[in-house]
């Protein structure tokens, strides 16, 4: 389960969701909370537009109960 403590612009929220489900996905991740680590870390370094790096459009997601194989 991922969450938000606050309502993030969909397109940031979109590139953070879709880079943590591919490194999940081909095992750069090796759980849900390293995925959610390195993709927010991507986005403040990277990924987007650089108003991106901005705390306001990744650092409100959670994840909860993540199990992964």
């Amino acid at each position: 389960l991922i969450v938000t403590h606050w309502s993030i612009p969909s397109e940031p929220a979109v590139e953070l969701t879709t880079r943590m489900v591919e490194l999940q996905r081909t095992g750069i991740a090796k759980n849900w909370a390293q995925a959610h680590q390195i993709a927010s870390l991507e986005m403040i370094g990277s990924i987007g537009p650089s108003e991106y790096a901005h705390p306001a459009n990744w650092a409100g997601f959670a994840v909860f109960g993540a199990y992964s194989n």
